[in-house]
């Protein structure tokens, strides 16, 4: 069953990928994101308390006009990620807030964290930073592709930031335009 959920994931996860390849504009509308973060870490909840990890939603009530899908995506991704590659009892905190230019979106972890060199290269497709661990925590290396390539659809940038042992912070930049 699982390695079927696996497959079932990546090919999901490459007809994503070949959609945002294809180019095009994407549909926007405005959308409400804590309803958004909400509503995906509601979903990742029976996951997170598997491993006793903690899921906090702090920021303002933020609108932005952007593809609903999408930006699901991009939360799902990192949040996903941040409880597969955390500590037990661990945290995982997302926290919103604006500028006049932009919409900030953070995605903090308590976890393993990455070394300075798998930094440069995690948003490359199907790189794992520790491959060993494909078969328990799932997944291909397609996520933070994906993650990238929908950030750049939305002409925004995304930069992380982490220290071995203790957490991974993604900070996603969503300008309004």
């Amino acid at each position: 069953y699982q390695e079927s959920q696996r497959m079932i994931q990546l090919v999901e996860d490459i007809l994503q990928l070949t959609q945002l390849d294809e180019g095009g504009a994407i549909g926007k509308e405005e959308l409400n994101l804590n309803k958004l973060v909400e509503q995906v870490l509601s979903s990742l909840q029976e996951k997170a308390d598997q491993r006793n990890i903690t899921l906090h939603l702090d920021g303002e009530n933020l609108v932005y006009s952007g593809n609903p899908a999408l930006l699901q995506s991009i939360v799902y991704n990192l949040c996903d990620n941040a409880i597969k590659y955390n500590v037990d009892n661990g945290q995982v905190k997302v926290d919103l807030y604006q500028t006049a230019e932009a919409i900030f979106l953070e995605v903090s972890d308590t976890g393993l964290g990455i070394s300075q060199p798998d930094q440069e290269r995690i948003f490359e497709r199907f790189y794992r930073v520790d491959k060993s661990r494909t078969r328990t925590t799932g997944g291909v290396g397609l996520g933070l592709a994906i993650v990238q390539d929908i950030v750049k659809k939305h002409n925004g940038k995304i930069i992380v930031e982490s220290i071995q042992n203790q957490g991974t912070t993604f900070i996603i930049e969503l300008p309004y335009s």
